[in-house]
């Protein structure tokens, strides 16, 4: 199943294929400061907040794009309930990284790989 990243907003830049939200790479940054940033993706629940968060970036003077991984290493103790909810925040959580690693190949060279449609 592949995710649809959402629609830009109009005070995100062009990078990114239009997927920067704008925030390291504007008006006053110096140019070697520069950081284009997509869209963040967490999973929040019962189980904690913003856990796993993952957004594509790209240095403005660098070619190839990362995902950025942040994590203060925190877990709390999990119920049952907690755990089911994490699963399936999970499988989420998981089509979202794959979504994001298509975006970030696709960046890196057009001509090698193709999002499939569906």
């Amino acid at each position: 199943m592949k995710v649809p990243f959402p629609t830009p907003k109009a005070d995100r830049c062009e990078a990114l294929a239009n997927q920067c939200t704008g925030r390291d790479c504007g008006e006053g940054v110096a140019s070697q400061d520069r950081l284009h940033r997509g869209l963040s993706h967490s999973m929040t629940g019962s189980y904690g907040n913003a856990l796993m968060e993952f957004a594509v970036i790209h240095w403005a003077e660098d070619a190839v794009p990362e995902i950025e991984f942040v994590g203060d290493g925190s877990w709390p103790s999990l119920n049952l309930e907690q755990v089911d909810e994490l699963i399936a925040d999970f499988d989420r959580h998981l089509q979202s990284l794959r979504a994001a690693r298509e975006h970030m190949a696709l960046l890196t060279d057009p001509s090698v790989h193709r999002p499939s449609a569906s």
